[in-house]
């Protein structure tokens, strides 16, 4: 376990999220990849459920104590006041059309908001990330502060 300063969450988190990315392109434009209807009608596919797996699995394996809510295996309780926030495939639907603009979102927050916010566009190779106080980059370059 680590005690989760921001550089360090931050470091994590552009690891597993681009992890992330590369699995979603396993399935990307896959002829076989079937689309389910969730409760609300909104899509899901194998690739929404196993990237929000996999970044669980990351999560908690480094911070067992952390909150983790996701859209689609729910909340799971924690006592350190850090919630991740997974959104496995936003744009299901242009990811199952084959659509390169979907992303993998993950996010972590605390009693003030968000801290460190992440967008991974794997079919494009861009990544953009903000960090609470610290500023926002795209790709590795700094854009703003």
């Amino acid at each position: 376990m680590t005690d989760g300063g921001d550089n360090e969450i931050t470091e994590l988190a552009l690891e597993w999220v681009r992890e992330a990315g590369a699995l979603t392109l396993e399935h990307f434009r896959d002829p076989e990849l079937t689309v389910d209807s969730k409760g609300d009608g909104t899509p899901v596919t194998v690739a929404d459920r196993r990237t929000e797996e996999l970044l669980r699995t990351r999560i908690e394996s480094v911070f067992p104590d952390d909150a983790i809510l996701g859209e689609e295996g729910g909340s799971t309780e924690g006592t350190t006041g850090r919630t991740w926030i997974i959104d496995p495939i936003d744009g299901t639907k242009a990811f199952s059309h084959g659509v390169a603009t979907y992303s993998n979102l993950l996010a972590v927050a605390d009693q003030h908001g968000t801290r460190i916010g992440i967008i991974n566009l794997p079919a494009l190779g861009e990544t953009l990330w903000a960090v609470r106080g610290e500023g926002c980059w795209f790709n590795g370059r700094r854009i703003g502060r």
